[in-house]
């Protein structure tokens, strides 16, 4: 018998590598376009990245638990455990982190994406106590849905100021 949500959670797993690759790109874009990264954009590419691949490994574990012929109730407990362990670890570090990659404060909007992902991490918490709720699968797969959104939030955020700077070209411009 299949896992319940576990269609749903193979798609995610598909669009948070895809989203995860894609947005590893960025580097590339930034440098075809002759810039120079700093601390801090390579700071905020690393978390497109890692939310990126977080939301996918957390899509594949119910799975892989079923694969051990857990019980429902001690999947979600298992799989909401380690991935309140992650993305809490993940999420409230993130001031100190940000920090070291630069003194400058953090736009308003990424701290309400950090606080979103706080809260999936308490959801997931939560679902690790209570893990036999009726809602346990659709808990987990929200948690790990708002892993990539807030991957994909940071990354439609950071845009607008990673190409919107001055890009330094290598080359001298031509004087007139």
């Amino acid at each position: 018998m299949e896992l319940n949500g576990t269609a749903y959670l193979y798609n995610l797993s598909v669009i948070a590598t895809t989203f995860a690759g894609f947005s590893g790109l960025t580097v590339i874009f930034r440098e075809i376009l002759g810039g120079k990264l700093t601390r801090l954009d390579g700071f905020v590419i690393r978390i497109f990245i890692q939310l990126g691949f977080m939301a996918a490994f957390g899509a594949i574990l119910p799975p892989l638990f079923h694969l051990f012929e857990l019980s429902p109730p001690a999947i979600w407990r298992a799989a909401s455990i380690l991935m309140a362990l992650i993305l809490g670890a993940w999420s409230f570090t993130y001031p100190m982190r940000r920090h070291a990659a630069s003194p400058t404060p953090a736009p308003k909007p990424i701290w309400l994406v950090i606080a979103v992902l706080d809260l999936a991490a308490l959801a997931l918490a939560g679902n690790a106590i209570w893990p036999a709720s009726r809602y346990a699968a659709g808990i987990y797969s929200a948690a790990v849905t708002i892993m990539l959104a807030g991957g994909a939030s940071f990354f439609l955020f950071s845009l607008i100021f990673l190409f919107a700077k001055p890009v330094e070209s290598s080359t001298p411009a031509p004087k007139d």
